[in-house]
C-alpha cells in the first residue's frame, strides 16, 4: 500500500497489520499492534492487540471495525482518554466471550448481551434475563451469537 491509500484494517490479512504502529484519533502514535483476533470462519480481522506505552506488558483490545490503515500504521478515531482506559489482556490471551463483550461496550459497540436481548420474543427481555441466558450458554461451551475471536497465529 501506497503513502496517501487507505484501507480498513478488517479488509486486510492479519499478516500486514501486525506489526504496524497505531495512532490515536489526535494522531500521536500510542504503541504497535503486537496480535491480531480473527473470525475463525472468515479470518477477517476483528480486534487489534496494542501494545502501548500506558500498560508496558499487557495488551489493548481494539475493535478493527473503525481501524484504518494508512502506509506503514493503523490509524483509530478513538481519543487517548478512551484508549488509555480500555480494557487489557496478558499476551497471547485467548478471549473468552465475556472479553469481547467487555471490548464492544467500551468502544460503544453493542455487547453480547444486548444482542442477546435484541434477539428475545416479548414481553421485552430485561438485562438480568439476557445475562442468565448469556451464562448458561458460555457454561454450556456454544458461542451464543456466532462472534467468537480468536487469536491469528500467522
Amino acid at each position: 500500500m501506497e503513502g496517501s491509500e487507505r484501507a480498513r484494517a478488517t479488509s486486510l490479512p492479519p499478516d500486514r497489520v501486525r506489526g504496524l504502529a497505531v495512532h490515536d484519533g489526535d494522531g500521536s502514535r500510542i504503541g504497535e499492534v503486537v496480535d491480531v483476533y480473527v473470525d475463525p470462519e472468515t479470518g477477517q480481522v476483528l480486534y487489534l492487540a496494542v501494545d502501548s506505552r500506558w500498560f508496558p506488558g499487557r495488551r489493548h483490545l481494539i475493535p478493527a471495525a473503525d481501524a484504518t490503515v494508512a502506509g506503514d500504521r493503523v490509524e483509530l478515531p478513538y481519543a487517548p482518554e478512551l484508549l488509555s482506559v480500555a480494557p487489557t489482556f496478558e499476551p497471547g490471551a485467548d478471549l473468552t466471550l465475556q472479553d469481547e463483550s467487555d471490548v464492544l461496550v467500551h468502544f460503544g459497540f453493542e455487547g453480547y448481551e444486548d444482542v442477546l436481548r435484541a434477539r428475545q420474543t416479548p414481553p421485552a427481555p430485561t438485562p438480568e434475563i439476557a445475562r442468565a441466558e448469556l451464562g448458561a450458554e458460555l457454561r454450556s461451551g456454544r458461542d451464543p451469537v456466532g462472534m467468537r475471536a480468536t487469536r491469528w497465529e500467522g
